[in-house]
Parts: structure tokens; sequence; C-alpha cells
């Protein structure tokens, strides 16, 4: 067993936990219930842990996590009508509502 990823909150760690259980990767989501210890422990340590049970399926776990953080990553863009700025997952802009 082995943790592959930790996050800030129970419900990015259930998203991780899903896309690799859709993978056919089991995975445990330990410091589930430990959230309202912050404060009393430090913020960090109190983060959900995502954790592969099979080590065979630790690499695939990895890449599947990287190529989401990396999905996550768009970069904002310009519109051509009004110029306006708007953020990469939008495919409108939210000023004018010109395709990107």
């Amino acid at each position: 067993m082995e943790m592959v990823h930790t996050c800030e909150n129970i419900v990015n760690a259930n998203h991780i936990k899903n896309l690799l259980n859709a993978a056919k990767i089991d995975v445990i989501i330990k410091n589930s219930a430990i959230q309202g210890a912050v404060g009393e422990v430090p913020p960090m340590a109190a983060w959900p842990e995502v954790w592969v049970l099979d080590p065979a399926s630790v690499e695939q776990a990895k890449k599947i996590i990287a190529d989401i953080e990396e999905d996550s990553e768009v970069q904002s863009w310009q519109c051509s009508s009004c110029d306006e700025t708007n953020e990469g997952n939008f495919n409108l802009c939210w000023n004018c509502s010109e395709p990107k």
C-alpha cells in the first residue's frame, strides 16, 4: 500500500478516488474524518490522503493523477472580439459570449 496523493479537502480526495476506481485501481482514503482537528494539529497533517492498495498499480495511479493535474492548469485566454481575459476552462467569453 502506498500514498499517491494528498489534497486539502475530502471532495477532491473522493474525486481522485472515483477516477482511480474507474481505472480499476483499488484505493482508500485516510484522514477522511480528521478535518475537524485543524487548529489542534497542523493543517497539512489533517489533509485526506489517497492510498493505492496494490503496489503494482501505483505508477498507473500516479500517471492518472498527473494527467488530471495537468488538465486543470488550462491557461487563460483573450477574447478576439472584446479583448476580455477569460479563465482557461471557459469556452465562451464571459463578457460577450464569443466562442474561444
